[in-house]
């Protein structure tokens, strides 16, 4: 099977995955201690699966997501389709995406049609990086934000790092990769830069595995970067 055909069939499973969900969302009926636990207002009935799970497993473990008064300031790099901003609504915090950066013209306009009051939006990380002036403000001089957001999410590049690239775990292999340095020293360089409260380097799980057969050390632990 070709990979256009194992694309073809995860789409079809996940589509199915979802129905099931959704079908099972349509069936459910709160218990009493569901009920109980529920104070009126405080938590949507109509919450998405992961995130009514997410807030149900930290409940039981004694955390609360404290209410936000004022919007939380984000960044984000390399944004793609901005899954973050998601992810925020569907958990009821308030936010601001004071700056984001994604090269596809495409992926910039799927974020602006469903996040309409992004301040920044810049075409390259590099850009972003410098201040240099964004898509959504062209004719300005600069185009940067203030130190240190509530939150940093950047997707750095899975190609080093992932287990189904051919020879990932030969020597060398994974340090030798173009996009290693730029994956690293981008992470460091955007922290350094923004100084965030809370950062989030989106990659794959091959970020924690091995880098050769024969070495201990992981692309995490790496620091001749």
């Amino acid at each position: 099977m070709g990979w256009d055909e194992q694309a073809e069939k995860c789409c079809e499973i996940l589509a199915q995955l979802d129905k099931l969900f959704q079908e099972a969302d349509d069936l459910h009926s709160e218990s009493d201690a569901e009920l109980s636990q529920r104070t009126e207002g405080s938590e949507p009935a109509n919450r998405v699966w992961w995130a009514q799970l997410l807030l149900d497993h930290t409940h039981k473990l004694g955390i609360r997501i404290p209410k936000c008064e004022l919007p939380r300031r984000v960044v984000s790099c390399c944004s793609g389709g901005c899954s973050e901003a998601f992810a925020l609504k569907e958990l009821d915090i308030p936010f601001i995406i004071e700056s984001s950066s994604e090269p596809e013209r495409q992926f910039r306009e799927f974020q602006l049609a469903n996040h309409v009051d992004i301040q920044h939006q810049h075409v390259s990380f590099a850009d972003q990086l410098a201040a240099a002036p964004c898509a959504l403000h062209s004719g300005s001089s600069e185009c940067k934000v203030e130190a240190s957001p509530d939150l940093l999410v950047i997707g750095a590049p899975c190609n080093p790092f992932s287990i189904q690239r051919p020879g990932r775990f030969t020597a060398g292999s994974t340090e030798g990769h173009a996009l290693s340095k730029l994956t690293l020293r981008g992470v460091l360089t955007a922290l350094q830069k923004f100084s965030p409260h809370t950062a989030i380097a989106e990659t794959t799980d091959g970020f924690l595995k091995p880098l050769s057969a024969d070495s201990s050390e992981t692309p995490l632990t790496l620091h001749h970067v």
